[in-house]
């Protein structure tokens, strides 16, 4: 297994973007960047990201044949080189190494914006709906905020003017 792991970390290097396609030449004019802008509010990106790295989700062991350091290895290599394309995850702190990493792997599956420019993309995996949250109850920080959504609503019973 030690041997796979390695050729798929070094799968995952080669996947980087080099710094030879990335972004725009600082010659470019505004029109290119504001027409980039305008492909990512579109939608008009039918890409997915394991067409645009070369690797898919079944290159990668399942949770079960890994171990901790393992899993960790390859989700920061995946981070990185993400982080290539200019796209960053959103992750809370202390998830159980098994749940990002599966998390990490199934981005290989979306639909994603790769831009020309120097902007970032933000990849959010929960949908702010804490009962279907990835993350899991202890994790899930979308129950904060519905509950501080209660709180004010609460606060603000009868008042007119307020927004909730």
């Amino acid at each position: 297994m030690e041997k796979y792991l390695n050729q798929l970390l070094e799968d995952i290097l080669a996947a980087h973007k080099s710094e030879n396609e990335a972004n725009y030449s600082k010659n470019e004019s505004i029109e290119a960047h504001f027409a980039d802008v305008e492909r990512y509010l579109s939608g008009d990106y039918d890409q997915i990201l394991a067409d645009v790295v070369g690797l898919n989700k079944e290159q990668f062991p399942p949770v079960e044949m890994l171990t901790e350091n393992q899993m960790k290895l390859l989700t920061d290599a995946l981070d990185k080189m993400l982080f290539s394309y200019n796209i960053s995850t959103d992750l809370p702190d202390g998830l159980p190494i098994n749940i990002a990493y599966s998390l990490m792997v199934s981005v290989l599956d979306r639909d994603i914006y790769i831009g020309n420019g120097d902007g970032h993309i933000g990849i959010e995996f929960c949908h702010y709906e804490p009962q279907s949250c990835p993350f899991g109850d202890k994790f899930c920080s979308c129950k904060d905020y519905d509950n501080g959504i209660d709180e004010i609503k609460k606060a603000n019973q009868g008042n007119e003017d307020s927004l909730f």
